[in-house]
């Protein structure tokens, strides 16, 4: 055979879509915590956006840090791994102290005065203080509350 001559080749094969970032689509049903607890992901919703611009819902993602919760925390993080690509994003949260009715991450006489107030209807607690305070979790705030966050300051 003399001359040149060339070969074209096509494909239909499509270049598949890369994951780009996650997304929390819908929070998770409980995201007020007390120190010590472990996150929950009960009721999240997390999608994958990928490259192509479209989305799925994935469930094979990891939380991070979502144990043993901490005053400070503020968030978790979400991780997912999908091929070679890997992508995060945070999911915010609320973590109290057992008692720290004020919320200055401390229990303190301050808070046994707020609770006594409380009891005696000379102020009354607003709804994240009220939860704080409500140690034995029956929706009120009761001597037996009081005498539980006198214990907690004893035993600092």
């Amino acid at each position: 055979m003399k001359g040149n001559f060339y070969v074209r080749a096509y494909t239909t094969d499509k270049i598949p879509a890369e994951v780009t970032e996650i997304r929390v689509k819908k929070e998770p049903k409980k995201v007020e915590y007390e120190v010590g607890e472990n996150f929950d992901k009960t009721g999240m919703k997390v999608v994958a956006l990928y490259s192509d611009g479209t989305e799925k819902e994935i469930s094979g993602f990891e939380i991070l840090d979502g144990n043993n919760l901490t005053a400070n925390k503020t968030d978790v993080t979400i991780k997912y791994k999908e091929d070679y690509f890997t992508v995060e994003t945070k999911q915010s949260i609320t973590v109290s102290i057992k008692g720290d009715v004020n919320g200055d991450n401390d229990v303190t006489t301050t808070d046994l005065m707020k609770v006594k107030k409380h009891i005696v209807e000379i102020e009354q607690l607003e709804d994240k203080s009220f939860k704080r305070a409500d140690i034995n979790k029956d929706s009120k705030i009761t001597s037996t509350d009081l005498i539980q966050i006198k214990l907690i300051i004893v035993k600092k």
